[in-house]
């Protein structure tokens, strides 16, 4: 799933694997028209209680951070729920 808002943009999967095709595929569409992503200010955030898995999460070649909490449309979100 994708949530666009003005400068904003949430992905949303349940796995590993589709949220990394996900950043894969708005690399690529950014690319397309030229869109820059600044990647200082971009998270990455997995909603699952107990047993966490690490995520390694890469926009291009750049690892991104991995937030316990974010504020998105100023609705704060929780890793844990």
């Amino acid at each position: 799933m994708l949530l666009l808002f003005v400068d904003d943009t949430a992905l949303f999967s349940y796995t590993k694997e589709g949220r990394q095709a996900l950043l894969s595929n708005l690399s690529s569409y950014f690319s397309l028209w030229g869109i820059e992503v600044n990647t200082d200010t971009t998270v990455v955030m997995v909603f699952k209680r107990g047993n966490r898995q690490k995520q390694n999460l890469f926009y291009k070649d750049i690892k991104l951070k991995v937030a316990k909490s974010f504020t998105y449309l100023g609705v704060t979100l929780s890793a844990n729920g």
